[in-house]
């Protein structure tokens, strides 16, 4: 009996009966045996409805069926309306997908303000959506864990329903005489999910009866590959992480399939969005310290140094551009790297100390637009070092300094145009330095968290 498979479900993510779920609740057939399930198992529900204002009149039908049965029930209901055009027109996102970021987010929300704190958000999908889901990540060419569908459990969202099909869910209502909603958007074809749904597995069922429980049971023992797999990677992560944090790039490039268990321990360690080519072009790269590879998004970095690979601190540092004018005008401004301190002073209050987290500029040999830029530094950097002829790498530079790991990728350069004028904390070019003849100085100080204090 469904009841028995929701209560099963709950006992074993350790929830007693009388504790309070919350159910998201549409109003079509799988919500409503769940929150019918869920209450029938002697648990306290909480339903929480959206209402997206999608399809008019039909939306509202959707809330007042809602809120109808969930009296019926005796069930405490929560109600959300959303604008899902101004979110489409902020973030040029799908219709799915804004609906899903939309509900997704409340629910965290609703779960976060909820006192007493409700044990979970119980979410109705089945084990044919899970088939869906399957083939929906196999045809846009997914890897192992795109291909183990949707989770039974992830973060406050619980599943009960996922091993039952949509067949056994309506005869089980039919049983009850309990009635439910259709979404007419549903039975149209105009999303990938709904042409798998409606003609694609339909044909496809016709050749292969057993299509469903085919992929169900594919899918069951893909988890457990999977399973199996994040213990190895978890493992060889733990192995390959050294003290100070950083990855034994050396020993892990002599390991079989490298660029592949190298993806998996960036999306573990660092967070995910690093591709496998990045990972591929770590491998390359081994020997180029400083070489910096970035996620997706751009929101998380890592570098290499010395045959290790370690995450740059400030990981959403973005280039600033600084106008020397405004600049001097401010006096401070807030950066990516810390506070960067300005004052313009004359020759005769000129007395350098020996602070590398400090430089003074000849004001006269800036142009009078200059605009100077901060940002995380590259690969193949170069600046003219004071005192030095000829230029260096930053990276050499970087690692002459025998930095932590964990700062190794952090070190930022300032720039005068395309040139390099200053590694702060490092080492300071010779171009645009103080004259005998320099009447104007301009002092620069960058307060960041490599120093103790500012």
């Amino acid at each position: 009996m469904l009841q028995d498979v929701v209560s099963k479900c709950y006992a074993d993510a350790g929830f007693a009966p009388g504790s309070t779920v919350a159910v998201a609740f549409s109003g079509g057939a799988d919500s409503v045996a769940l929150l019918a399930a869920t209450v029938e198992a002697g648990y306290r529900a909480v339903a929480l409805h959206c209402n997206f204002h999608l399809r008019g009149d039909e939306s509202d039908r959707d809330e007042k069926f809602a809120r109808e049965f969930a009296a019926k029930l005796g069930v405490e209901i929560n109600v959300a309306h959303f604008d899902v055009t101004a979110r489409r027109g902020a973030t040029r996102e799908s219709v799915e997908t804004a609906c899903r970021e939309l509900r997704y987010q409340w629910f965290l929300n609703q779960f976060e303000a909820s006192s007493p704190r409700w044990n979970c958000v119980a979410i109705a999908h089945h084990a044919n959506d899970n088939v869906e889901t399957f083939f929906l990540n196999l045809l846009r060419g997914s890897g192992l864990r795109g291909l183990t569908a949707i989770p039974a459990k992830r973060g406050i969202f619980l599943r009960p329903l996922l091993d039952v099909s949509r067949e056994a869910i309506t005869r089980w209502l039919a049983d009850r005489q309990l009635h439910y909603i259709v979404d007419s958007t549903n039975l149209l074809t105009d999303c990938r999910r709904n042409m798998l749904r409606n003609s694609t597995l339909p044909a496809f069922s016709a050749d292969f009866p057993r299509l469903y429980d085919a992929v169900t049971s594919t899918v069951d023992n893909l988890r457990r590959d999977n399973a199996l797999l994040d213990y190895f990677i978890e493992c060889e992560s733990d192995r390959l992480t050294l003290a100070d944090g950083s990855i034994d790039l050396l020993t892990l490039a002599q390991m079989p399939q490298a660029p592949t268990l190298l993806y998996h321990i960036l999306n573990r360690k660092f967070g995910p969005g690093f591709s496998h080519a990045t990972a591929h072009s770590i491998i390359r790269n081994i020997d180029h310290t400083g070489a910096a590879f970035h996620s997706a998004d751009r929101s998380v970095t890592v570098a290499i140094h010395r045959r290790t690979l370690c995450q740059i601190t400030h990981h959403t540092a973005r280039e600033t551009e600084l106008p020397i004018v405004s600049l001097i005008e401010q006096g401070e401004v807030e950066t990516p790297f810390g506070k960067l301190l300005c004052r313009v002073i004359p020759r005769s209050e000129f007395a350098p100390a020996r602070d590398p987290f400090s430089i003074w500029i000849d004001s006269e040999l800036l142009p009078s637009d200059a605009v100077l830029t901060l940002r995380p530094r590259r690969y193949g950097d170069r600046i003219k070092p004071f005192g030095m002829r000829g230029s260096r790498l930053v990276s050499d530079i970087v690692s002459d300094a025998k930095l932590p790991a964990d700062k190794k990728g952090w070190v930022p350069v300032m720039l005068c145009g395309d040139d390099v004028i200053w590694v702060p904390g490092l080492r300071a070019s010779r171009l645009y330095t103080v004259q005998q003849a320099t009447k104007r100085i301009i002092e620069l100080h960058l307060c960041c968290d490599m120093q103790t204090e500012c």
